[in-house]
């Protein structure tokens, strides 16, 4: 199936490489509280944060989704993933690093938004419940990147997780741009 179909596969290396830069978010609020020792209680103040900008950004992201398409928001989940990671390495105080914490809202409000509309705007109807299952079973392993991680920030530090995640984000944005196109560009048809 995948053999065949390359936009597919483009899309699934894409979600895979997205999917891995992600996985830095789960180290944000520790490296902050380290970095700036701050309270714990600083959580709370993390979590409304991302729950504003998922809220906001829910609206924003949808409308361009409707407006230009799935891909274009894509592309901008791998660029708010890559800001996330570098916001992380060089903000200089809290307020500078409240960034980090919007980035990585934005990421998620566009990875729950386009991520499997994309896939299912390249495939017939008939056809979506096969490619959603394929997609969502070809990229879980990515999620095991967070282990990794969390090895690396152990022995080399959290910068090192954020520059690696910037990486795979810039990856995920570079795939999309060349590689990815937008499904309503091709009219919609299974590909």
């Amino acid at each position: 199936m995948l053999k065949s179909n390359r936009r597919m596969r483009d899309v699934i290396i894409v979600d895979a490489l997205a999917l891995m830069s992600m996985t830095a978010g789960a180290f944000y609020a520790v490296y902050a509280i380290e970095k700036f020792q701050l309270p714990a209680s600083y959580a709370g103040t993390f979590t409304v944060l991302v729950m504003a900008s998922m809220v906001a950004g829910n609206v924003v992201f949808g409308f361009l989704a409707d407006h230009f398409g799935h891909r274009v928001n894509w592309l901008l989940l791998s660029v708010c993933s890559a800001a996330a990671s570098i916001m992380a390495i060089v903000a200089a105080n809290i307020l500078v690093y409240g960034l980090v914490f919007f980035f990585m809202a934005c990421s998620t409000s566009l990875q729950g938004i386009s991520r499997l509309s994309l896939i299912a705007e390249l495939c017939t109807e008939a056809e979506r419940p096969v490619y959603i299952a394929l997609v969502n079973t070809i990229t879980a392993p990515a999620v095991f990147v967070g282990i990794f991680c969390g090895a690396l920030a152990r022995w080399y530090g959290y910068p090192v997780v954020f520059g690696i995640a910037t990486v795979l984000a810039c990856a995920a944005c570079l795939w999309t741009y060349f590689f990815v196109e937008e499904p309503r560009s091709i009219g919609g048809k299974a590909v």
